[in-house]
């Protein structure tokens, strides 16, 4: 072993790549981090939960093509809603807020309906044969400011209409458990922004 300082710039020399090597294990792990925080590696569509305690953004990934951009649907699959949430479609990805008004649709506080409050949005059942399409959707004028847990089975569709004219068809997969403040609902979501209309 040569010792420190048996050539000119030894110690330099070693100092220097300690901290090129340490660089650069601090840079891979906080790729890693991120890759995790920011769900690196999920695929557009992949079933993320939409809850407002994990954050401001709901981060459900839109499933789309390129074409979303200029303001195609933008679908969102399995996103999660707690109860006494409410989910704003008009953002992308859309954002869940505490408070089931607090958003264009919300999932009621007691777990038994999806409500709007009617001055941001209000909600229509879809019948089995109508057409899950923005024209089924905009056709609709029996429209309610809440629909029924009781009225909803898997695979069940009801529309949002928001209030600056974004539209959402919104497909029910599944409740967590029973009705109640820890109720959580998962949903698929098709959006057609308001710019289309």
């Amino acid at each position: 072993m040569v010792p420190p300082g048996a050539y000119p710039g030894g110690q330099a020399v070693r100092r220097g790549r300690g901290k090129v090597v340490l660089g650069g294990w601090v840079a891979a792990g906080a790729v890693v981090v991120g890759a995790i925080a920011f769900g690196g590696g999920f695929g557009r569509g992949d079933s993320v939960a939409a809850r407002p305690d994990a954050g401001a953004a709901a981060s459900p990934s839109p499933s789309a093509s390129p074409s979303a951009a200029a303001g195609a649907a933008r679908e969102y699959r399995g996103v999660g809603l707690d109860a006494g949430s409410g989910l704003v479609l008009e953002t992308d990805p859309p954002q869940a807020r505490p408070g089931a008004e607090n958003g264009t649709f919300g999932y009621s506080p007691d777990g038994e309906s999806f409500v709007s409050d009617g001055a941001r949005g209000a909600l229509v059942l879809l019948a089995t044969e109508a057409p899950g399409t923005l024209d089924g959707c905009r056709d609709q004028v029996d429209l309610v400011p809440s629909v029924s847990r009781q009225q909803l089975t898997p695979g069940a569709r009801f529309c949002v209409m928001g209030a600056d004219g974004t539209t959402a068809l919104v497909t029910f997969r599944q409740f967590s458990g029973t009705a109640g403040p820890t109720a959580h609902a998962t949903l698929d979501l098709t959006v057609w922004p308001a710019q289309q209309l």
